[in-house]
């Protein structure tokens, strides 16, 4: 059940029909992206939805969310324009990773990056980052993932699991008004199911095997929940020419393992404790600096996260919440590399920690006036932080190095009113403001306007602020660290319109962002270093629509970048996705695809810096459903259904010919619910 990738990834001819694009483009709208079930933690109450099928367009654009505001509201009230996923339509899609969804979310892309071995990058409104994917904000029931290591989740996090996932919500655009740092082009907070019995095995190519459960139990005050998850695969094989090493392996592979489990103990629904514990393993491929592949290289980490939630106030005009974290983490990171003729392993350790502390407030002033407020403070420290050379022939320790350790202690008090007098203007107001003590303060505004002239038209003016501070990486590692970096900044400002039909909704946005100060490598021919680098214009529209006519529901979106980085562009400045779902009885059928047009890359030329062109691509994917009875359903899933030969841009420059993805996967499974 192996397959392998072919042999050389050609140039891709494949483009999207410029027809499509205008069609679309003239629909002024985009998928609603509201089918999502209602968060079930202490602040959000419950919404029971059966199928994906069940819900209706009206349904749609009443969902819940709280990440816009820490507040529940109705999504087409929300300050900000975002995108909401539900466990039925991620599990009719067939998708099982974060980052694989996020394509399929209009102004985002995800494509493969290797820098901390096989992982993604996630890019939010033509922003380019590295693998840590830094101006991203990622949470798992409100608790940041993002570490002031890298400053982003995705080094620690890799193929950030959809099993035990309630709810998707993603906002496109700032959030530093709320979260502070890190929420600087987008956030995205998962939701986590901690109700129902399920238990999930799959097995595939690559020898592929997956398996996951999770379990609840209610009994007087007491609610229990336990998921836990196993992957594991053996990997595709690359052809080595892809990769510049001396190693005689003929090919590269890219086998992963990972495990996760979490554990929740909630009591009268006032106080809630959780435990979640991550574990990834990836042998082989590629790291930053590899000359050996998969000879040397290896990848582990493991963060085991604590938290505690209790409910202080709880009335129809107050509430009030403390909570706390304790998170650790650790990274192991090994590649091979040439010092003078000898062939080196470089093992790097890297270990921190950080506690957070924080309350957060609502006050009904009057039936038009609401406030909530909060403060917390963070610690995030570096613990530990060595590299060490080692022989590969004899396995003698040639150089052990310390770099540098040490922490931060940050205060971040937010403050925001939303005013609604129940005629047809909604507005919120939010200020947050932050103080680091290794580099002084800041403070991020918003303003969002909800005008809704009519019943089926709706209008929403947007305007906020972020920062992302530099991060330990950036500021101490040896060679390409910057002492002197200042905290990048973005102002944005947003306009969108949503239209509903009978059979339609639609959304059309148009943002524009200015970046200043903002934080990257700059390549030399000898290295990188990372710098503050010149102001960024960035802008756009965002497309989406969703139409459900009888069994059939159709999801699209477009984004279309007017402005963003350049020189080189890897970004890419077209893309579009759609997602078709047809359910007839006890069958679902799911079709999804989503394209990137053509993107570039540096790389090093024997010393010399050039462009590589990336091209443009399509991927689609296919999930079956049979509900054999009530309990068990039987799935079929292939991800990148036509075995497309797709190229992504990388960091590494000595990587001449881009990074190759995977071909076609697939997989069969059960899944039984009591």
């Amino acid at each position: 059940m192996f397959i392998s990738t072919k042999t050389k990834y050609a140039s891709c001819s494949h483009c999207l029909p410029h027809c499509i694009l205008t069609s679309l483009f003239l629909l002024n709208s985009s998928f609603s992206t509201l089918f999502a079930q209602e968060n079930t933690s202490i602040l959000l109450t419950e919404l029971q939805v059966e199928t994906l099928m069940d819900m209706n367009l009206e349904d749609l654009i009443n969902i819940k969310v709280i990440s816009a505001s820490k507040r529940e509201q109705s999504i087409k009230k929300a300050p900000s324009t975002m995108t909401v996923f539900n466990r039925q339509e991620i599990k009719a899609m067939g998708i099982t990773t974060l980052e694989e969804l996020l394509n399929f979310v209009p102004g985002f892309q995800a494509s493969r990056e290797t820098v901390y071995n096989q992982g993604y990058r996630v890019i939010s409104r033509g922003q380019s980052t590295p693998q840590a994917s830094y101006n991203i904000l990622f949470m798992i029931d409100g608790q940041r993932l993002n570490t002031d290591f890298t400053g982003g989740a995705l080094a620690l996090n890799h193929f950030i699991t959809l099993a035990n996932v309630k709810q998707v919500e993603i906002i496109r655009g700032p959030g530093s008004a709320l979260y502070g740092t890190g929420a600087f082009t987008g956030v995205v907070n998962i939701i986590t199911m901690t109700e129902g019995n399920e238990v999930s095995a799959s097995l595939g190519n690559l020898n592929s095997r997956e398996l996951h459960t999770l379990l609840s139990h209610e009994e007087d005050n007491w609610k229990t929940s336990i998921f836990a998850h196993y992957f594991q695969d053996h990997g595709q094989s690359y052809e080595k020419h892809y990769f510049p090493n001396n190693s005689p392996a003929e090919t590269i592979h890219d086998p992963r393992q990972g495990t996760d489990a979490n554990l929740n103990l909630t009591w009268k629904d006032q106080s809630a404790i959780g435990l979640r514990y991550t574990k990834r393993k990836l042998d082989g491929f590629w790291g930053a600096n590899n000359a050996y592949g998969e000879q040397l290289s290896y990848l582990e980490t493991e963060q085991p996260i604590l938290s505690l939630q209790h409910t202080l106030l709880n009335t129809d005009h107050n509430k009030l919440a403390f909570y706390t974290h304790y998170a650790t983490a650790k990274l192991e990171q090994g590649v091979g590399l040439h010092i003078g003729n000898r062939a080196v392993q470089e093992s790097s350790l890297v270990r921190e920690q950080e506690w957070q502390l924080g309350i957060d407030g609502r006050h009904n002033i009057n039936s038009q006036h609401e406030l909530t407020a909060g403060i917390e403070w963070r610690q995030p420290k570096l613990l530990e932080r060595n590299t060490k050379h080692t022989d590969f022939i004899t396995g003698n320790l040639l150089q052990n190095t310390d770099q540098k350790t040490g922490g931060r202690d940050i205060i971040g008090i937010h403050v925001q009113h939303h005013y609604d007098n129940n005629s047809n203007l909604e507005s919120t107001l939010g200020i947050r403001f932050d103080h680091y003590s290794d580099f002084g303060n800041t403070t991020n505004p918003r303003l969002g306007l909800v005008y809704t002239p009519i019943p089926n038209t709706q209008f929403k003016f947007l305007y906020g602020q972020a920062f992302r501070a530099p991060s330990f990486q950036q500021l101490w590692t040896v060679g390409l660290g910057n002492p002197n970096l200042r905290p990048e900044t973005v102002k944005t400002l947003e306009l969108a319109w949503t239209q509903n039909y009978a059979k339609l909704q639609s959304t059309l946005t148009y943002f524009q962002s200015r970046t200043k100060n903002r934080i990257d490598t700059m390549l030399f021919p000898n290295g990188r270093i990372f710098a503050n680098l010149a102001s960024l214009e960035t802008s756009g529209w965002e497309l989406d629509a969703s139409s459900k006519i009888d069994n059939w529901l159709l999801r699209l979106t477009y984004t279309h970048l007017t402005e963003t980085v350049e020189h080189p562009q890897n970004v890419s400045n077209r893309m579009f996705s759609t997602i078709l779902n047809y359910q007839q009885g006890a069958w679902n059928v799911n079709l999804n695809g989503h394209y990137q047009n053509q993107m570039e890359q540096d790389i090093n030329n024997a010393g010399q810096l050039a462009t590589l062109p990336i091209p443009a691509s399509w991927v689609w994917n296919s999930a079956i459903r049979y509900n054999w009875s009530d309990h068990i359903t039987w799935i079929a899933q292939v991800q990148n259904l036509a075995d497309e030969e797709t190229i992504s841009p990388t960091k590494l420059a000595p990587l001449k010919e881009g990074l190759p993805n995977r071909g076609r996967t697939f997989s069969l499974g059960i899944e039984i619910q009591f």
